[in-house]
């Protein structure tokens, strides 16, 4: 029998939420605490987890928080490194690897450089990290096989990046999402 996540991203989905649904799907919150120090970043980011009340509907809110605020720009190489040393189990670097991958090869594309020469400033940085690692950790712990989305919600305007002002949703993210319906 085939484990199937559907995921209704009728509101968008940042890691942190998604992160949060999939740590509520496991009951794993506690675990969830210990991210930091399976990455290897037990000195540098805390998950902090709080009730919460969304629209009057009672939920946790998951938060990654920077101990040492730094904005690392970090290249893919350095990531992949990052997630090998991890003590996270094979199967969950190796979903890991995949989004970073995923991620690198469109941020390659927009920047025409190879792949190898990427580096990235708000996917290096540790809470984005431990989002991606967090999830393919969570993905693994429910043996997920596939997956399904609803048409996106990516909001619309423009988003402040180390690269200055980018529309929304930004030009990697567009080739990421490419064949995905979604909405502004």
């Amino acid at each position: 029998m085939s484990k199937i996540l559907k995921i209704e991203a009728f509101s968008g989905a940042s890691g942190d939420m998604f992160l949060g649904a999939l740590a509520q799907l496991t009951d794993g919150f506690e675990e969830l605490k210990n991210l930091p120090s399976i990455l290897n970043f037990d000195e540098q980011a805390e998950i902090k987890i709080s009730d919460v009340k969304k629209n009057g509907i009672a939920c946790k809110h998951v938060k990654v928080v920077e101990k040492i605020h730094q904005h690392h720009h970090r290249h893919l190489t350095d990531i992949i490194s990052l997630i090998e040393k991890s003590s996270l189990s094979s199967n969950a670097k190796k979903i890991a690897l995949d989004i970073f991958e995923i991620i690198g090869k469109a941020e390659a594309k927009v920047h025409n450089i190879p792949i190898e020469n990427i580096h990235f400033h708000e996917v290096g940085a540790v809470d984005s990290i431990i989002d991606i690692c967090g999830t393919a950790y969570y993905l693994d712990k429910l043996k997920i096989e596939k997956s399904f989305l609803t048409s996106l919600v990516t909001g619309k305007g423009f988003v402040n990046t180390a690269h200055g002002k980018l529309p929304v949703p930004a030009p990697a993210t567009k080739l990421i999402i490419e064949g995905i319906p979604y909405t502004g």
